[in-house]
């Protein structure tokens, strides 16, 4: 953003944390990360947003603030936006979803800040933060989702201290390949945990015999077939030799006969053919290595805490 709309941001900060009062936390590690650049056309649209969302903090209508400033921040995110949405959410009563983007503003403040923007940030965020529990979630694998109350918080590893509202929480990693691991765990106000997870990989997924049944139930029906219809007609042209010679000449009365034999030959041909298909395709069916993965068992992890931190 620029100078002057950083100065209006600054002093947007400090007049929504006036409502918020609070001993400052004690220490604050440092959690800042870097911006990703936005095209002009995307900072100037985030840049609208975040007006408009003041303008309407500004007027009493919460939920449009927020709906506004959450739109601007999924453009562009910046401690800013953040900080502001922040505010509005901790008048909505969102302690947790207030306390995270309070926290990221906090944390990716720049140095020199805006006047007062620090101190204001500090008071809003210790004041929500003695009303909710913070979880610091490890996770042995990277790139594995982290949901927290069955939203998305991001995938590990995660920079950041997740906020969530006193009571029962699960906390659920996933990745493919690997068994979802689930904890359940109880928050009291101002609590501070951590809790790893660690994943295990799936097992490869048992053989399926359904395909090649299935081929080999074809290739059984077609030799059936092909044994059944070659015996009857080598049956009548056994019988046809007699009447119609060596050479198979038959009279009239008798051509019936002998295309019924030709037809029954044909029939065992194919049904020969489609047996000698099925059991290939049985054979190699069994033979191809299995590409898919199931897990093999469902893991359910009980509340287990590596630590307290002791930081807020």
């Amino acid at each position: 953003m620029k100078p002057s709309q950083a100065r209006r941001v600054g002093a947007a900060v400090v007049a929504c944390a006036s409502a918020w009062s609070a001993a400052a936390p004690a220490n604050l590690a440092s959690a800042a990360e870097p911006v990703p650049e936005v095209a002009p056309a995307q900072a100037a649209e985030a840049a609208q947003l975040f007006e408009q969302g003041v303008a309407a903090r500004k007027a009493g209508k919460l939920a449009q603030a927020e709906s506004l400033f959450s739109k601007a921040l999924a453009i562009e995110k910046t401690w800013e936006i953040a900080a502001n949405l922040g505010f509005v959410e901790l008048e909505l009563g969102k302690l947790p979803e207030g306390a995270d983007h309070v926290f990221y503003g906090l944390a990716n403040l720049p140095l020199p800040e805006p006047d007062g923007a620090r101190k204001s940030l500090f008071e809003a965020f210790s004041a929500a933060r003695r009303r909710v529990g913070g979880i610091d979630v490890h996770v042995d694998v990277i790139g594995a989702e982290v949901r927290i109350g069955g939203k998305l918080k991001g995938t590990t590893p995660l920079r950041y201290t997740q906020f969530v509202a006193p009571g029962q929480v699960t906390i659920e990693v996933t990745k493919d390949g690997y068994v979802p691991a689930i904890k359940t765990i109880d928050f009291k106000e101002g609590s501070s945990l951590q809790t790893e997870f660690s994943l295990v990989k799936q097992a490869p997924q048992g053989r399926s015999i359904v395909a090649p049944a299935i081929a080999f139930g074809a290739g059984g029906a077609g030799l059936i077939v092909g044994v059944v219809a070659g015996a009857v007609a080598a049956v009548k042209r056994d019988t046809l030799g007699k009447t119609c010679g060596p050479e198979m000449v038959c009279p009239k009365s008798a051509r019936a006969d002998l295309d019924e034999a030709h037809t029954l030959a044909n029939v065992s041909n194919v049904g020969l053919v489609v047996a000698g298909i099925g059991a290939a395709a049985g054979v190699t069916l069994l033979l191809l290595p299995s590409g898919k993965s199931v897990p093999t068992t469902s893991v359910v992890i009980g509340p287990s805490f590596v630590g307290v931190k002791g930081a807020f």
